[in-house]
Protein backbone atom coordinates (compact mmCIF):
# COMPACT_ATOMS: atom_id res chain seq x y z
CA UNK A 1 0.00 0.00 0.00
CA UNK A 2 2.97 2.37 0.72
CA UNK A 3 4.62 1.50 -1.83
CA UNK A 4 1.18 2.49 -4.49
CA UNK A 5 0.85 5.88 -2.34
CA UNK A 6 4.97 6.52 -3.21
CA UNK A 7 3.96 5.86 -7.30
CA UNK A 8 0.74 8.13 -7.26
CA UNK A 9 2.71 10.89 -5.31
CA UNK A 10 5.34 10.70 -8.04
CA UNK A 11 3.23 10.51 -10.64
CA UNK A 12 1.53 14.06 -9.24
CA UNK A 13 5.01 15.63 -8.84
CA UNK A 14 5.81 15.02 -12.72
CA UNK A 15 2.44 15.70 -13.92
CA UNK A 16 2.76 19.01 -12.09
CA UNK A 17 6.15 19.71 -12.81
CA UNK A 18 5.73 18.88 -16.21
CA UNK A 19 2.68 21.16 -16.47
CA UNK A 20 4.98 24.14 -14.98
CA UNK A 21 7.43 23.67 -17.71
CA UNK A 22 4.57 23.79 -20.10
CA UNK A 23 3.04 26.96 -18.66
CA UNK A 24 6.81 28.69 -18.66
CA UNK A 25 6.42 30.27 -22.08
CA UNK A 26 9.75 30.91 -23.34
CA UNK A 27 10.17 34.19 -25.25
CA UNK A 28 10.90 33.86 -29.33
CA UNK A 29 12.51 36.58 -31.05
CA UNK A 30 11.36 36.85 -34.67
CA UNK A 31 13.24 39.73 -36.82
CA UNK A 32 12.90 42.79 -34.47
CA UNK A 33 10.60 41.26 -32.26
CA UNK A 34 10.72 39.73 -29.36
CA UNK A 35 7.46 37.99 -27.99
CA UNK A 36 6.14 34.84 -26.03
CA UNK A 37 3.80 32.57 -28.50
CA UNK A 38 0.13 32.32 -27.49
CA UNK A 39 -0.01 29.16 -25.32
CA UNK A 40 -1.94 26.42 -27.13
CA UNK A 41 -2.11 28.14 -30.19
CA UNK A 42 -0.09 26.64 -33.85
CA UNK A 43 2.83 28.66 -35.05
CA UNK A 44 3.56 28.72 -38.67
CA UNK A 45 6.83 29.72 -40.14
CA UNK A 46 6.44 28.11 -43.24
CA UNK A 47 5.71 31.43 -45.20
CA UNK A 48 8.63 33.55 -45.69
CA UNK A 49 8.53 36.82 -43.98
CA UNK A 50 6.05 36.74 -41.63
CA UNK A 51 5.21 33.97 -38.45
CA UNK A 52 1.45 33.11 -37.19
CA UNK A 53 -0.23 31.79 -34.92
CA UNK A 54 -3.96 30.29 -35.73
CA UNK A 55 -6.57 29.08 -33.00
CA UNK A 56 -10.22 28.28 -33.21
CA UNK A 57 -12.85 27.03 -31.32
CA UNK A 58 -16.43 24.84 -31.20
CA UNK A 59 -18.42 28.21 -32.48
CA UNK A 60 -16.72 28.08 -36.10
CA UNK A 61 -14.45 31.25 -34.19
CA UNK A 62 -11.10 31.70 -34.97
CA UNK A 63 -7.76 34.00 -34.76
CA UNK A 64 -5.00 34.54 -36.75
CA UNK A 65 -2.09 36.82 -35.41
CA UNK A 66 0.77 37.53 -37.78
CA UNK A 67 4.38 39.56 -37.28
CA UNK A 68 5.77 40.36 -40.89
CA UNK A 69 9.40 41.09 -41.38
CA UNK A 70 10.88 44.65 -40.94
CA UNK A 71 10.92 47.00 -43.71
CA UNK A 72 12.81 50.22 -44.55
CA UNK A 73 10.27 53.09 -43.69
CA UNK A 74 9.35 55.83 -46.56
CA UNK A 75 9.64 58.86 -43.73
CA UNK A 76 6.40 59.67 -43.69
CA UNK A 77 4.47 57.86 -40.69
CA UNK A 78 0.51 58.24 -42.19
CA UNK A 79 2.39 56.36 -45.71
CA UNK A 80 3.78 53.92 -44.13
CA UNK A 81 0.61 52.52 -41.98
CA UNK A 82 -1.18 53.29 -44.93
CA UNK A 83 1.13 50.33 -46.98
CA UNK A 84 1.21 47.86 -44.16
CA UNK A 85 -2.40 48.37 -44.77
CA UNK A 86 -2.66 47.75 -47.81
CA UNK A 87 -0.05 44.69 -47.75
CA UNK A 88 -1.11 43.04 -44.79
CA UNK A 89 -5.14 43.76 -44.75
CA UNK A 90 -6.79 45.12 -47.77
CA UNK A 91 -5.35 43.28 -50.50
CA UNK A 92 -5.92 39.68 -48.85
CA UNK A 93 -8.74 40.37 -47.43
CA UNK A 94 -10.51 42.03 -50.56
CA UNK A 95 -11.50 44.48 -48.14
CA UNK A 96 -11.56 48.50 -49.09
CA UNK A 97 -12.50 49.91 -46.31
CA UNK A 98 -9.72 52.21 -44.32
CA UNK A 99 -9.68 52.22 -40.05
CA UNK A 100 -9.08 55.53 -38.35
CA UNK A 101 -5.29 55.05 -37.08
CA UNK A 102 -4.44 55.95 -33.90
CA UNK A 103 -1.35 56.61 -32.32
CA UNK A 104 -0.23 54.91 -29.12
CA UNK A 105 2.53 56.21 -26.83
CA UNK A 106 5.79 54.62 -26.16
CA UNK A 107 8.53 55.05 -24.04
CA UNK A 108 11.36 52.82 -26.00
CA UNK A 109 12.00 55.11 -29.30
CA UNK A 110 9.55 53.37 -31.43
CA UNK A 111 6.63 54.66 -32.80
CA UNK A 112 3.06 52.61 -32.34
CA UNK A 113 0.31 53.35 -34.81
CA UNK A 114 -2.88 51.11 -34.54
CA UNK A 115 -6.30 50.69 -36.77
CA UNK A 116 -9.09 48.42 -37.04
CA UNK A 117 -12.01 47.42 -39.56
CA UNK A 118 -15.06 44.76 -39.71
CA UNK A 119 -15.32 43.11 -42.52
CA UNK A 120 -17.10 40.28 -43.48
CA UNK A 121 -14.86 37.35 -43.98
CA UNK A 122 -15.28 33.94 -44.77
CA UNK A 123 -15.98 33.30 -41.17
CA UNK A 124 -19.15 36.20 -40.98
CA UNK A 125 -17.93 39.35 -39.55
CA UNK A 126 -14.22 39.63 -39.01
CA UNK A 127 -12.36 42.16 -36.78
CA UNK A 128 -8.67 43.13 -38.65
CA UNK A 129 -6.84 44.97 -36.24
CA UNK A 130 -3.03 46.57 -37.74
CA UNK A 131 -0.72 47.33 -35.28
CA UNK A 132 2.86 49.20 -36.87
CA UNK A 133 5.90 50.36 -35.27
CA UNK A 134 8.26 52.79 -36.60
CA UNK A 135 11.53 53.37 -35.44
CA UNK A 136 15.06 52.68 -36.51
CA UNK A 137 14.21 53.55 -40.31
CA UNK A 138 12.12 50.54 -40.07
CA UNK A 139 8.39 49.56 -40.25
CA UNK A 140 7.22 46.08 -38.52
CA UNK A 141 4.30 45.01 -38.46
CA UNK A 142 1.66 42.74 -36.30
CA UNK A 143 -1.74 41.79 -37.39
CA UNK A 144 -4.78 40.05 -35.60
CA UNK A 145 -7.62 38.58 -37.64
CA UNK A 146 -10.57 37.42 -35.27
CA UNK A 147 -14.40 36.23 -35.38
CA UNK A 148 -14.98 36.13 -32.09
CA UNK A 149 -14.65 38.15 -29.10
CA UNK A 150 -13.44 35.09 -26.93
CA UNK A 151 -9.82 35.98 -28.49
CA UNK A 152 -10.27 39.95 -27.86
CA UNK A 153 -7.87 39.35 -24.54
CA UNK A 154 -5.54 36.67 -26.27
CA UNK A 155 -4.81 39.44 -28.79
CA UNK A 156 -4.36 42.33 -26.24
CA UNK A 157 -2.35 39.72 -24.10
CA UNK A 158 -0.07 39.03 -26.79
CA UNK A 159 0.63 42.47 -27.94
CA UNK A 160 1.44 43.60 -24.42
CA UNK A 161 4.75 41.01 -24.92
CA UNK A 162 6.18 42.78 -27.70
CA UNK A 163 9.26 44.05 -27.02
CA UNK A 164 11.21 45.54 -29.62
CA UNK A 165 14.76 45.84 -30.20
CA UNK A 166 15.86 48.60 -28.49
CA UNK A 167 17.37 51.31 -30.57
CA UNK A 168 20.21 53.53 -29.87
CA UNK A 169 18.86 57.41 -29.44
CA UNK A 170 20.54 58.07 -33.15
CA UNK A 171 18.15 55.09 -34.63
CA UNK A 172 15.24 56.41 -33.04
CA UNK A 173 12.35 57.46 -35.49
CA UNK A 174 15.85 57.83 -38.56
CA UNK A 175 14.25 59.03 -41.26
CA UNK A 176 16.16 57.67 -44.78
CA UNK A 177 17.89 60.27 -46.32
CA UNK A 178 16.44 60.38 -50.06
Amino acid sequence: MRNHKLQLLFGVILILFSTNILLAQKAETFDLITYSPPQGWVKNSATEGVVTFTTSNEKDGFCVIGIYTSREISGDVKTDFETEWTNHVATPFKTELKPDASENPRDDGWKQISGAVIFNGEGGKTLAVLTVFIGGGKVVSVIAIFNDDEYSKDVEDFVNTLTLKKMDSDEALHEPQR
